[in-house]
């Protein structure tokens, strides 16, 4: 015959305590989340994590395309209906926007937290196209309030969401990112160019060399042969001297001095700038010419304005002469004229020292003052009569 059991009335006492305490936290849980999603939320903050010196994504863009762009009145909605998730699909479907996370905080504030795309590099395509990329191999389109300065990379094939078009963006950002590693290289790099089977070439800033780096197999081995090639023999003999080092194979450096031929295009620009230089001597000469023509014009007015006041002054001058000579010849004619045409004068009565009485000495001629052949007027001589 079987053992009874013995039950301990005190665990199960407590057993049921436990239960119906957890079952009374559990329908408070369900009770005060159920209150708090029938409330709307309190407010909404929006976080961008990005480069500080470029902001390609805004607030406004991002409360846009979240809430505003799927018709969600935020102010009224209850959170209950605010599908974070879904709102969190919608912002990555943005293609700067890297990472996003959507969320109610415990005072009912709606968070959007977004992180943005940082590119390392530009790509210009050989359909003309041109877009940026970053270091997930994700493609951003060119923004009209923003610029992005980084490495440039052209003569790309037109890439597709496929394998090949994976390959090639996969050697891009490899040797982007290896030149970015290197402040000399992110320095020293103008441009990359894109050639036919996934090789590439560098155009660089200081020397303008062309650095022929084939596929991006032992990619910092043959810029390290660079460096070295720079060192010992660029340092030297000029950084002028050669104008392409291929560095495709393995322990070589080939560098290929600058030959100067000049082209066709060349020898049109050259003649084209000659013509250029012709014409503005001749347009000069016939500037010259025109202010000599004006010199000489000029001068020819003032020679005729200088004989006009000589011309004046010779015929004043000769009336003035004239005058004078006419004042002479009247002075002249005065003192000329004959002496009988004057009648003497006679004083009467004896004077001291005179001639003996009854007899006058005849005064001699006076000159009139005004200078004229006017005669001075003598008394007759008056005979005494004899006692």
């Amino acid at each position: 015959m079987a053992g009874k059991v013995k039950i301990s009335i005190p665990k199960v006492l407590k057993a049921l305590t436990t239960l119906v305490m957890a079952t009374t936290c559990i329908i408070a849980i369900i009770s005060s989340a159920r209150i708090e999603n029938n409330q709307p939320v309190s407010g909404k903050i929006v976080t961008i994590k990005s480069d500080k010196r470029y902001n390609f994504l805004e607030e406004k863009q991002v409360l846009k395309e979240a809430i505003y762009d799927r018709n969600i009145d935020i102010d009224n909605v209850f959170i209950a209906n605010l599908d974070v998730n879904e709102m969190e699909k919608t912002l990555k479907n943005d293609p700067w926007i890297g990472e996003a996370q959507v969320y109610i905080d415990n005072k009912k504030k709606l968070h959007l937290d977004v992180t943005q795309r940082k590119p390392i590099v530009r790509i210009f395509d050989v359909a003309g196209n041109s877009y940026y990329m970053d270091k997930t191999l994700a493609t951003m389109p060119l923004s009209e309030k923003f610029h992005y300065y980084t490495n440039v990379v052209v003569n790309v094939p037109v890439i597709g969401n496929d394998t090949p078009g994976l390959i090639v963006k996969t050697s891009i950002a490899r040797l982007v990112n290896t030149l970015l590693a290197d402040s000399f290289w992110a320095a020293q790099v103008s441009h990359i160019n894109y050639e036919q089977g996934n090789n590439f070439s560098i155009n660089t800033v200081f020397g303008k060399q062309v650095i022929v780096l084939g596929d991006t197999g032992r990619l910092e081995e043959k810029l390290a042969n660079v460096r070295m090639f720079y060192n010992k023999v660029m340092n030297r003999i000029g950084w002028d001297k050669y104008d392409t080092i291929d560095v495709r194979f393995k322990e070589q450096v080939v560098a290929s001095p600058k030959i100067i031929i000049p082209s066709i295009e060349a020898k049109a620009k050259k003649e084209e700038e000659n013509s250029f230089v012709l014409a503005l001597e001749k347009t000069r000469l016939l500037e010259d010419s025109l202010e000599a023509a004006r010199a000489a014009k000029a001068d020819n007015h003032v020679k005729k304005i200088a004989d006009k006041l000589a011309e004046s002054r010779d015929k004043r001058e000769a009336e003035k002469r004239k005058k004078e000579q006419e004042e002479e010849h009247k002075q002249a004619r005065g003192h000329d004229q004959p002496r009988g045409h004057e009648t003497p004068k006679i004083h009467i009565g004896p004077t001291a020292g005179s001639a003996p009485k009854g007899h006058e000495t005849p005064k001699s001629h006076e000159k009139p003052k005004d200078g004229g052949t006017k005669q001075n007027q003598t008394s007759a001589p008056k005979k005494e009569n004899k006692k």
